[in-house]
């Protein structure tokens, strides 16, 4: 797999993975002024990805009150494994 600089997690040079197993994990933040709109842009986000393995492993949802845009959702993912190239 190519790495794209924006789909990238960065992990510590001194990170032992024998001593402390991680599994890098990220998120994004989708916001609007309506309860669906996160849920579409989630989708277009996910499907822009097309060539990168993105394994989402949780969503949660907030109203946030009293912002401009109180609906979100938020998604936590990981990229696929670079073993398989």
């Amino acid at each position: 797999m190519k790495h794209d600089p924006d789909t990238c997690l960065l992990v510590p040079s001194d990170l032992d993975r024998d001593v402390d197993p991680v599994q890098p994990m990220a998120s994004m933040l989708f916001t609007s002024d309506n309860p669906t709109e996160p849920f579409a842009k989630a989708a277009r986000w996910l499907a822009g990805y097309d060539s990168v393995e993105i394994n989402v492993i949780d969503t949660s949802w907030k109203v946030f009150h009293g912002e401009d845009e109180p609906y979100g959702l938020r998604v936590y993912f990981s990229f696929g494994d670079d073993e398989e190239d």
